[in-house]
């Protein structure tokens, strides 16, 4: 389903912001630590992206991607954080592309930024705690105009992680 430019901007807030945290609350770990890794994938299933990641000491780089976007045509992303223990704390970038769904000439391009948490579980689980962050859209074609907010707070449910090497 493609939301069209009436409901894109309120979904905006809720529908990207669930693209990078999924659904539900997040859980706690006692474990301090994760085994030693220098890339690791989160998520892959169909309700969200796939995070690549990359550890260099602490520091943790991602690159999302989602063969099937939700409400959109085009969906990459970006994680830039560190790692301390089983926390990792960064900043939470995407940029989707799509159209209006009662008129595929109007296009659209969304830009978010937002400080994300991730709780890592020994039982191949991870959380998130997405903080409010930006958000910009931009019409083009046969509409034109510049849409802006802040999203909302949003907590994910467990997505699998799995250690690469």
């Amino acid at each position: 389903m493609v939301l069209s430019r009436s409901r894109w901007a309120a979904a905006v807030t809720a529908g990207v912001a669930l693209a990078v945290t999924g659904w539900g609350s997040a859980r706690a770990d006692t474990t301090d630590s994760l085994p030693p890794m220098t890339h690791f994938q989160m998520g892959g299933d169909v309700y969200g992206p796939v995070d690549d990641c990359r550890i260099s000491d602490t520091a943790v780089t991602c690159t999302s991607t989602w063969a099937d976007p939700y409400q959109a045509d085009t969906y990459d992303g970006s994680f830039t954080g560190t790692l301390a223990g089983v926390v990792m704390t960064g900043v939470s970038t995407t940029h989707q592309t799509g159209h209006d769904a009662k008129d595929p000439a109007c296009r659209w391009e969304t830009e978010t930024s937002a400080p994300i948490t991730y709780t890592f579980s020994l039982d191949g689980t991870v959380t998130n705690r997405q903080e409010p962050g930006e958000w910009r859209m931009t019409h083009s074609g046969s509409c034109s105009g510049t849409e802006s907010g802040t999203s909302s707070a949003g907590e994910g449910s467990p997505v699998r992680w799995t250690k690469i090497e």
